[in-house]
């Protein structure tokens, strides 16, 4: 096997633990993984990711999505529920409800809806 030939391999085993979806390709209806997944396309439908998600800025998704991570560069419209830390870089635009352990939001970001940040608390019943 060739130099480059291994060197592709190496780098195939770290390709196929992440998922990507790239520009041009749409996905209507609900979409889940369970590995970090890196978006450029369009997603019309509701997205479960139980790790990283990250948007690009030429992604598009109109719908719910639940993370445990994300950074949004792109288009976003719906309820984004994130359990740890959610970045907005500064060409994002959300639009809708977003629920986040933390945030961090870039210098001409756009955020428009409601933001609930910081740790849920627990119900009244389950306090005691």
């Amino acid at each position: 096997m060739s130099n480059s030939a291994k060197k592709f391999a190496g780098n195939t085993v770290g390709v196929s633990s992440a998922c990507v979806i790239v520009k041009g390709t749409i996905i209507e209806g609900d979409f889940k993984s369970n590995s970090d997944t890196r978006m450029d396309g369009i997603i019309k439908g509701n997205v479960t990711c139980s790790a990283r998600m990250i948007m690009g800025k030429d992604a598009t998704i109109e719908g719910n999505v639940k993370t445990k991570q994300a950074s949004i560069s792109g288009v976003f419209t719906g309820d984004l529920s994130v359990d740890d830390l959610l970045s907005l870089t500064e060409t994002a635009k959300v639009d809708g409800t977003v629920t986040a352990k933390q945030i961090e939001v870039s210098e001409g970001a756009l955020l428009n809806g409601t933001v609930l940040v910081g740790e849920k608390e627990a119900a009244p019943s389950e306090k005691r």
